[in-house]
This record gives C-alpha cells, sequence and structure tokens, in this order.
C-alpha cells in the first residue's frame, strides 16, 4: 500500500471517493488517513517486512531459489531402426573364438558341396572312430528332394526346417554324450551359425573344383544333378577364423584325407586308435583352428 507522500490521486476521484465513502472529509490528506486506518495490524507487519499478496503463504523473499526446469524437446526421439527377421528364419549363432572338444560331446559335421566327397569322409570317420553316423541329405523335407531332383537350387526358405533338423541331432547327442559324425553342405556362415554349438567342428574338404566336378560327373545313383554344383559353389562361403573347423585338400585320397582329419583331431585330444584300418600314415593339409 502507498503512503499519503507517495500516493497520486486526480482531485475529481478524490472527491468522488470522499463523497461515497467518508462524508465528512473534506480533503485528500483526510482521504488517505481514513484509508490508512482501514487496514489490520495483521496485513501492516506483512507490507512492512515486505510480503506482497502475490507470494504464497510461508514462503520467505530468501528462500532458496528453485532449479531451473529443464530446457523444452526441439524434437522427437525416435528409436534406432531394427532389421526385421523373417518368423521362420532361426536366430543365428555365432560361435565366438574358436571352442575346445574337450569342452563338450564332439560332433564332426562334413560340409561343402556336392561331390567334395561329404559321405565318404564322414563314413570313414564314424567307422574309425564308434561315434554315431547321420547322413544329412536323408533328412530333406520331400519337397526339398524334388526340388533338387528338378535342377531347381534350394532357398534359405526350404534350408532351415533341415538345418534345424540336423541341430535337434546334435543336441540330442550332446546330451546323451554321444559324439557323432553328420554331413551337411554347410554353405553359408548363416547355415553353419545354426548348427554350431560348443564342441562342433566344421570339416570341410574343398579345393580344384574340376576335381569337384569330375566326381560329381562319375556319381551315380544320387538325386543331385551335376548342374546344380554351379549354384552351390556360387553359395559356398568359405570358413572365417572364428569358426571352429578343419579344411581338408580335396586332391588327397580319401585315405589321406581320413588320415588327416584324424591326426588334427588326435591333436587337440580326441581319442583315435593308434592303427586306424585305412588311414595310415599322414597327409598333409590345412587345418583351421579347433
Amino acid at each position: 500500500m502507498a503512503s499519503a507522500a507517495t500516493l497520486t490521486v486526480s482531485p475529481a476521484v478524490a472527491a468522488r471517493s470522499l463523497r461515497r465513502r467518508t462524508p465528512w472529509s473534506t480533503s485528500v490528506e483526510e482521504y488517505v488517513r481514513c484509508i490508512d486506518e482501514t487496514r489490520t495490524p495483521a496485513r501492516q507487519t506483512k507490507e512492512a517486512h515486505g510480503h506482497h499478496h502475490h507470494r504464497r503463504p510461508g514462503r520467505s523473499p530468501d528462500a532458496r531459489p528453485r532449479a531451473a526446469a529443464p530446457p523444452p524437446r526441439t524434437g522427437r526421439r525416435l528409436r534406432p531402426p531394427v532389421t526385421p527377421t523373417p518368423a521362420n528364419e532361426p536366430a543365428p549363432r555365432r560361435t565366438g573364438t574358436p571352442m575346445s572338444l574337450h569342452s563338450s560331446t564332439p560332433v564332426l559335421i562334413v560340409m561343402g558341396v556336392s561331390g567334395s566327397g561329404k559321405s565318404t569322409l564322414a563314413s570313414g570317420l564314424s567307422t574309425t572312430l564308434g561315434w554315431d553316423f547321420l547322413e544329412g541329405d536323408e533328412v530333406h523335407p520331400a519337397a526339398n528332394v524334388a526340388k533338387m531332383a528338378a535342377g531347381t537350387p534350394l532357398t534359405d526358405e526350404d534350408r532351415w526346417p533341415w538345418l534345424r533338423s540336423i541341430r535337434r541331432w546334435i543336441d540330442e547327442h550332446q546330451a546323451a554324450g554321444t559324439p557323432g559324425v553328420v554331413t551337411c553342405s554347410s554353405l553359408k556362415r548363416s547355415y553353419r551359425d545354426v548348427l554350431a554349438a560348443n564342441g562342433v567342428v566344421f570339416v570341410h574338404p574343398t579345393g580344384d573344383e574340376r576335381i569337384i566336378a569330375t566326381r560329381m560327373a562319375a556319381r551315380t545313383g544320387h538325386y543331385m544333378p551335376a548342374s546344380l554344383l554351379a549354384s552351390q559353389l556360387a553359395t559356398l562361403e568359405p570358413l572365417q577364423p572364428d569358426e571352429n573347423a578343419i579344411a581338408v585338400d580335396v586332391s588327397l585320397s580319401p585315405a589321406e584325407q581320413l588320415a588327416f582329419t584324424l591326426d588334427h583331431l588326435a591333436a587337440h585330444g580326441v581319442a583315435v586308435p593308434l592303427d586306424p584300418e585305412g588311414a595310415s600314415g599322414t597327409a598333409s593339409g590345412t587345418p583351421a583352428a579347433v
């Protein structure tokens, strides 16, 4: 409330107010005095201490100021894009660092294109080691067999159910503590990631494509035509350093391939017969990390 010294009231307004509120007053000074007398003691005390009507009760002028409000957002926060995974595609299983055969029941997956000698090498390993054997081509769905017999390459969607069947066979054998050998082309890294597990080793007969083509052309009694070799070679993705694998040269004889693979397995703790039948001698090759 302003004092009489600072109050500015026009004479006309003061005269009207005087006549309406204090008809006995005849001056502005008397009008101001009447207003001061109407203020309650509590209000006078608040005004003396600087309290005004716009300040909330209980908050003193020297109270700590509130923290500044955060600046308003200038735009929407967007989530990073996520690449959708097809519903029928299994989640990839990365192997990370090379695995050890000592840590789990070993399972060998003899991989490669058709005609590379997968079945011959896998059968020899199974017989020599006394391990269970699964021919991967025998678990293909009938629709896949029909497509390949007609010369039509398989798609990823065709292969996922087949790969899952082989993976179940691997899991069942490892859970039972029974080592095994299985043939599976495993051409792509994504296919091998489905099959990879602790103790699983990929054995890959690989090398000169002309040798593979000659062997495939001479093969009889198999539904896979030689015309699909080119598409398989185009699909094949080489083994990577972080995959647990052994690369075997296809130019070696079947006995030499078997001997080389057994020597490499023995060097990593697998119990191998001292003189396995059909695997005498030591062959040269290019082993990968196990």
